[in-house]
């Protein structure tokens, strides 16, 4: 089961819905009991967490989150993943990075999601969606910050972007556009 804040009408609206959901004991209780409800009443084995665009100021909440998280559906024989933007601690890093402590989220969690994706996306120039350099670096950034090898868990992209270097933008082409291009040429 996936939970995620990224379709309401803005960035903002899922922002704000996260940090209602983070606010304080009782909101992240009814929280855990509605998704415990959900993942044993369709028999889920797991659940990953993919808030993102945090408030800055619910990083800790939402570490306390995946805690108060796991420790409820571990016991019912569950696991938590939580999917975290890539991060390399330098300017490569996503701009969403700092929301996310991996060292707690590592030691609450069952598996960090690195999104190791969209390393040149729409705002950037054109390359590779994750270059080699790069994805190693994401690498290495968690492992410096205590995340066990066995905890991490790479997202590789199913898509990519057909830039427009004349117009200065670029398009979203699902795995079977890429598929159709790659035989037309």
């Amino acid at each position: 089961m996936v939970v995620h804040n990224l379709f309401y009408e803005t960035l903002e609206k899922g922002k704000q819905v996260a940090s209602n959901v983070l606010a304080n004991d009782k909101t992240r209780d009814v929280f855990i009991q509605n998704l415990r409800n959900e993942m044993n009443q369709f028999k889920y084995d797991g659940i990953n967490i993919d808030m993102e665009n945090l408030y800055l100021t619910d990083r800790d909440s939402f570490s306390q989150l995946i805690k108060e998280l796991s420790d409820a559906v571990n016991r019912d024989g569950k696991v938590v993943t939580v999917s975290v933007p890539a991060n390399t601690g330098d300017s490569r890093a996503n701009p969403w990075s700092p929301w996310f402590d991996y060292e707690k989220l590592a030691i609450f969690s069952d598996g960090l999601m690195i999104m190791t994706y969209d390393e040149p996306n729409p705002r950037t120039k054109p390359g590779s969606t994750a270059s080699v350099d790069w994805t190693e670096a994401t690498i290495r950034y968690a492992l410096k910050h205590e995340v066990p090898p066995s905890k991490i868990l790479l997202g590789i992209a199913g898509y990519g972007w057909d830039w427009d270097t004349t117009a200065g933008d670029a398009k979203y082409s699902s795995y079977e556009e890429l598929m159709g291009q790659k035989a037309k040429y």
